[in-house]
């Protein structure tokens, strides 16, 4: 099994500064390209509750690939089959559970 983690991180350590209006300057142009290819690669893309808020409808980008949301409180967001599911199981579980061979674990661009 291969597990990818794709995280964006500024020179200072920082994964989003709060106060951008638009979150995803932080990266750059190829940064912000090869998250999205990455995303093609893979049939489970596993994020946070913050990167699914984030993201806002780049989330969706590619279709047809299953997005599972980590949160601590799954019941308060809807799930749509196949697409999007919100869960408070550990990455480790979901992997397992899925038993797909090549996964992504993202942060995207900020």
């Amino acid at each position: 099994m291969k597990i990818i983690l794709v995280v964006v991180i500024s020179l200072d350590g920082k994964t989003t500064k709060w106060n951008l209006p638009d979150v995803h300057t932080l990266s750059s142009k190829e940064d912000q390209e090869y998250f999205f290819s990455t995303l093609n690669k893979n049939k489970l893309i596993i994020m946070g509750r913050r990167t699914f808020e984030v993201a806002g409808p780049d989330v969706y980008k590619p279709p047809k690939k299953l997005r599972v949301v980590i949160t601590r409180s799954p019941k308060k967001y809807k799930n749509i089959d196949g697409l999007l599911e919100f869960t408070n199981s550990s990455p480790k579980k979901l992997i397992e559970k899925q038993k797909f061979r090549l996964v992504r674990f993202l942060r995207p661009p900020l």
